[in-house]
């Protein structure tokens, strides 16, 4: 249990130690009155700090300097300055602990190095989660953080970090911001959703920005000033409805899309927004299968790492936090090669020994445009189809029942016959039910549509 001897240390800090080396401080719960800091430690080596609650001091804890110091599993919250002030040392590790309404979560200074931030919940804190500052480096992982100011920031020259597989989560501020930093940080496999901005870099040159998700933020998915774009790399991110998905000198590069990443699950840690699977996706009840499969999975930098993501895993990284870590959502296998998911076809059809080209419910759609359309294969009433038209302003509309993870376009001919003519493409499913309406339409001219459903440019339903 955390904290189980209370000490209330009115004005004083709760602990002194100098530079004094072999500490151990473990399950105590810590009060001040806003004026003091529950821990100082100037210096020294090998401190472990386990266990304990520290709330409402100017800082919870504070180090001056020291090598190899471990903060775990404590409880730090209501600082008005910081939970946790790594001004000096080398080799500090600050892992699974909680940071709540402080000022700053963590800062970083500058005569810090080595530090890893790894598999905290940062809830809340009014400027930042995480600030490195003044030259400071180190790596940020796995963390959980939501409902702060600013995210992750790393500021001021000589500064960088290592940031992976974080979820940064509604942040009034940007979710991670990189200003006037020093080359050579590394934001990969995170996923941004509801802050301000997903990722902001300003005159910072020198980044590596792959295998991001942007969701949903209010202001742009990524966004980076023309300086910025200098010997970065950049690419196989996915960002998509942001008010901006790539904004001012951004742009998506190699690999990225923007589509419906279909995540599940919340920010807490150990389902983080997982990607929809048809696969498999992890939850806090083991694993399930969805009805859909998210364009994330296996859409990373094929040059970056994947190993440890459970099989079938497609020899590639998803897009996002989970990317490479034993959680990620599983890739479809398809051990026949008929291109249907063995899982698809037990769930619909009992076994993988049904046919692509077979109709299993005799409704003109053989099995395998089932799967890409997303409709049930054994019901003759699920099936891609024009449900209702009309015409509105004079301009003729049809709809159809559409399926989340899919994209629709739509073809008319002048009399049902080849050639088809492309007039609306790239549509994302408005689950339960789309319309076109085709403003192009020559008023007299007899148009014949029909619609198409697609994973990606070559896998098509009529």
């Amino acid at each position: 249990k955390k904290g189980a001897v209370r000490i209330d240390t009115g004005s004083a800090p709760g602990f002194d130690i100098g530079t004094k080396t072999f500490i151990n401080i473990s399950d105590f719960d810590m009060a001040g009155s806003g004026l003091s800091t529950g821990i100082v430690a100037q210096g020294g080596t090998n401190l472990r700090l386990s266990r304990n609650e520290f709330r409402n001091y100017v800082s919870g804890i504070y180090l001056g300097g020291g090598i190899n110091i471990i903060l775990r599993d404590n409880l730090i919250e209501e600082c008005s300055d910081f939970g946790l002030n790594i001004f000096g040392g080398s080799s500090v590790f600050p892992a699974n602990n909680e940071f709540e309404n402080c000022n700053i979560g963590i800062t970083v200074g500058s005569t810090a190095s080595n530090i890893v931030v790894s598999g905290n919940v940062f809830l809340m804190n009014s400027n930042a989660a995480i600030d490195f500052v003044g030259g400071a480096t180190g790596e940020i992982l796995d963390n959980t953080v939501m409902m702060n100011g600013t995210g992750i920031r790393i500021q001021s020259i000589g500064s960088s970090a290592q940031i992976r597989n974080n979820v940064l989560y509604g942040n009034s501020g940007d979710g991670i911001s990189i200003i006037s930093a020093g080359a050579g940080s590394v934001i990969q496999q995170n996923t941004c959703v509801s802050n301000a901005n997903g990722l902001l870099i300003s005159s910072t040159a020198g980044t590596d920005v792959r295998n991001n998700i942007f969701l949903g933020n209010t202001g742009s998915g990524f966004s980076a000033d023309a300086p910025s774009t200098n010997s970065w790399i950049n690419g196989y991110n996915c960002s998509f409805g942001n008010t901006f998905n790539w904004n001012n000198a951004a742009v998506p590069g190699t690999g990225s899309i923007s589509a419906d990443p279909l995540l599940a699950g919340d920010a807490w840690p150990g389902a983080e927004f997982n990607l929809m699977s048809q696969g498999g996706r992890f939850t806090y009840n083991g694993w399930i299968i969805d009805g859909v499969h998210s364009p994330c999975i296996d859409a990373g930098d094929p040059a970056l790492p994947w190993s440890l993501e459970p099989m079938p895993n497609g020899g590639r990284a998803n897009i996002g936090s989970n990317g490479n870590r034993k959680e990620a959502s599983k890739s479809m296998p398809d051990s026949d090669g008929d291109g249907m998911p063995d899982a698809w076809e037990i769930q619909f059809l009992g076994s993988t020994n049904a046919m692509p080209g077979a109709d299993a419910d005799s409704d003109i759609m053989p099995n395998l445009e089932e799967y890409i359309a997303g409709t049930n294969p054994t019901n003759n009433f699920s099936l891609l189809a024009f449900s209702a038209n009309g015409i509105t302003n004079g301009n003729p509309w049809v709809g159809w029942p559409s399926v989340l993870g899919r994209i629709y376009s739509i073809e008319y001919s002048v009399d049902g016959f080849a050639p088809w003519i492309p007039t609306g493409s790239n549509m994302p499913a408005t689950p339960t039910f789309n319309v076109f309406e085709d403003t192009a339409a020559i008023p007299g001219i007899s148009r014949f549509y029909r619609v198409l459903a697609m994973f990606d440019s070559t896998n098509k339903a009529l």
